[in-house]
């Protein structure tokens, strides 16, 4: 298989699993916003070493109006897939949405 088809495969498998912890997640109490801050929590523990060491990751001012809109939109896009699972919408549902 190609590269690109096993990002789509790994992706995937990783929304899914994201998805399905925010069920268990809202099965044990949690609020939509706890839920939905809890994955941004671990892409930012990962990612800051990549952003503190390497010089053409790091933020800019050209790249922050981009960065801004992106994370709006990505926001918008968290929010309605947990907030999808914590209605009772049932979880291969949400992914299959989310990625058509």
């Amino acid at each position: 298989m190609e590269k690109e088809y096993w990002f789509v495969v790994i992706t995937g498998i990783l929304s899914g699993g994201i998805v399905f912890s925010g069920q268990v997640l809202a099965n044990l109490g949690l609020s939509l916003y706890e839920i939905s801050i809890l994955p941004s929590i671990f892409s930012i523990i990962l990612l800051l070493p990549f952003i503190l060491l390497k010089k053409e990751c790091r933020i800019t001012k050209d790249k922050l109006g981009i960065l801004v809109v992106y994370g709006l939109i990505s926001a918008v896009l968290g929010l309605s897939q947990y907030g999808a699972v914590i209605l009772g919408v049932p979880v291969a549902i949400v992914v299959l949405l989310l990625y058509t």
